[in-house]
């Protein structure tokens, strides 16, 4: 047994109630047990365990040097190191940012935990994308209430995105980063219609821009003053919805929110649904990936099956109850077909077993959604998602 290899006398007792055990064996085979069990025994007393010293002021080095180390082995953050060199008899900041999870609302409690040293951060104006400052585990030292502050500035954040957004999980959320900057400055100051109204519209400007892609110094900088200020930054809108229709992109989760945000909402078996609850219980589970790749499937079609086009925003256990409806005529009220980007030449084509066309249609027009939204969002000040958008099947330059 292992627990006997540190300490040869426990080596010894084991092998003489062997001997007392197995009758039948000769003294050689005994003989060759002990001699292996006496090897053992040394090899793990003597093991050398390699250790090496480095002293340095540079917490930055100390970070990345840990890091590198570390990288094949248990994963670890910059949470670790900043929390061993704050740790006290009375204060374990891993356990205290645990405790903090612990009390927020459903869906967000398994939130990184190096959200909150961001935004400590950016509470004391250091660089939120540069690890392991020395500045931040002084501050952590000397202001005992940075990090509640944080947490109060992130309790706040997530109840301005989950009540405007329908952010009600912290996967939905396209970018940490947003969570970060709101959270930095309603930790600062009080909610009000007039700053709500300001940072949700730079929250679905720095959505559509992808602004956080790369989380660069100089854009976190500049979203900062932009959001700090209450200032326009730039609407962009390089490139359309993905090919790979999945939440590795924030453009997806942003269509998502989007759809969730519609006024109605229809569910498998054709009644209306509740946005908010589907996503809190569900999370980005309920973007459905409707039709399995058919066997011996074109290159063109597994693409598709991969797109837009074959995702549903439904309960993702009543996947079966929406495929076995769409397989039939009149089975779908015009209302619904709307709901589901379908119109009535792809379900004339799913009928008659042509998917291709079925999904082709359905992501041109959840494309027309996506453009048409951005279009209307960055020309309108006080848009409202639930009540500006077109229905997507009213536009005459859709490319069918």
């Amino acid at each position: 047994p292992l627990w006997t290899l540190f300490d040869g006398r426990h080596v010894n007792k084991h092998m003489r109630d062997i001997r007392k055990r197995w009758e039948g064996w000769d003294e050689s085979e005994m003989a060759e047990w002990e001699i292996r069990a006496d090897q053992l025994s040394y090899s793990v007393q003597q093991y050398r365990i390699p250790i090496v010293v480095m002293v340095t002021d540079d917490l930055e080095l100390a970070t990345q040097t840990f890091s590198r180390i570390n990288s094949l082995g248990t994963p670890m953050s910059e949470t670790h190191l900043v929390a061993a060199l704050t740790w006290g008899e009375n204060f374990d900041l891993r356990e205290r940012i645990d405790a903090l999870r612990e009390d927020l609302p459903e869906g967000w409690q398994e939130m990184n935990e190096v959200i909150f040293l961001h935004v400590c951060k950016g509470l004391v104006r250091l660089d939120m994308t540069r690890a392991g400052q020395t500045e931040l585990v002084k501050k952590l030292k000397e202001e005992t209430d940075l990090l509640d502050r944080a947490n109060k500035g992130i309790k706040q954040a997530i109840s301005l995105l989950a009540e405007k957004a329908l952010v009600v999980r912290h996967e939905l959320l396209p970018y940490a980063f947003q969570l970060v900057l709101l959270a930095v400055e309603l930790a600062r100051n009080e909610r009000n219609e007039t700053s709500d109204r300001a940072f949700m519209r730079w929250f679905w400007r720095t959505s559509w821009s992808e602004i956080f892609a790369s989380a660069a110094y100089r854009q976190i900088r500049s979203e900062h003053d932009h959001l700090r200020n209450h200032r326009e930054g730039p609407w962009v809108r390089d490139r359309e919805i993905p090919r790979r229709f999945d939440f590795r992109s924030a453009r997806v989760s942003l269509f998502v929110l989007r759809l969730a945000l519609r006024p109605t909402l229809f569910g498998a078996d054709g009644k209306r649904g509740d946005s908010r609850e589907l996503l809190t219980i569900h999370g980005r589970d309920a973007l459905v990936r409707l039709f399995p790749t058919p066997r011996g499937a074109p290159s063109a079609l597994k693409q598709q099956i991969q797109g837009a086009g074959n995702s549903f925003f439904i309960d993702p256990n009543t996947k079966s109850t929406l495929l076995d409806r769409l397989k039939k005529r009149d089975n779908l009220s015009p209302e619904e077909m709307e709901s589901h980007f379908i119109d009535e030449t792809a379900h004339e084509a799913l009928l008659a077993g042509n998917l291709e066309t079925f999904i082709d249609r359905r992501a041109r027009a959840m494309a027309w959604f996506d453009k048409k939204g951005w279009e209307i969002r960055q020309e309108k000040e006080n848009f409202s998602e639930t009540s500006d958008l077109p229905k997507w099947d009213d536009c005459s330059d859709i490319a069918f």
